[in-house]
């Protein structure tokens, strides 16, 4: 963005802001302005005050329970310290949603638990993206696979690992260099019968 652009977001952001704090003085538990309030408040930069209004949002019983789902992956992602608590309960709202189990799966492997990272990722990579949610996830559908190919290796898991990296570079053809190595560590593991492998451009 150029200096002009951050500026006109900003201008609106902030003119977001003071209509949605009127409608929340006027009805606080209105779940829609909650949600967009908090979003507006992280926009702006004002994390602190965005994770108050998500945990209200997260907390009220009214509105959609996809946006509650959502209030609950931001809060994650603002509060580090609770977030496997956010997550676990996002993942037991919509269970056979993939978006919590991938976010859980990367939570463990920033704490470098590898068996965590292979579980959670797994079951991510078995479940579909749904339409319910409030916003596409093409950046989570490239990661789950990622964090698969990362730590199937360490849960013995070779033939699924090859896959979720195959799945991973398909996701984000690029010149992804770690997960090229990881393709070609893979490759030499044990052969698949009936089956061969074409890199291009390696």
């Amino acid at each position: 963005y150029t200096d002009s652009d951050r500026q006109r977001k900003g201008q609106r952001w902030q003119k977001d802001e003071e209509i949605l704090k009127r409608e929340l003085e006027c009805n606080s538990n209105n779940p829609r302005a909650q949600f967009y309030y908090a979003q507006t408040l992280a926009c702006l930069g004002r994390a602190g005050e965005a994770a108050c209004i998500y945990r209200k949002r997260a907390d009220n019983q009214r509105g959609s329970r996809a946006e509650t789902y959502e209030a609950l992956l931001r809060l994650a992602r603002l509060e580090p310290s609770n977030a496997l608590e956010h997550l676990t309960r996002a993942a037991n709202m919509f269970p056979n949603w993939p978006d919590a189990p991938t976010l859980i799966a990367h939570h463990y492997y920033s704490k470098k638990n590898r068996p965590a990272t292979f579980v959670w990722a797994r079951r991510a990579c078995e479940l579909a993206f749904s339409n319910g949610t409030l916003f596409t996830r093409k950046r989570l559908d490239q990661l789950r696979w990622d964090l698969l190919s990362a730590s199937a290796f360490y849960c013995d898991a070779p033939q699924l690992g090859r896959k979720a990296t195959l799945m991973a570079l398909g996701k984000k053809p690029s010149e992804d260099k770690r997960l090229r190595r990881n393709f070609r560590f893979y490759a030499t593991q044990e052969h698949i019968p009936g089956t061969c492998v074409l890199v291009v451009g390696t």
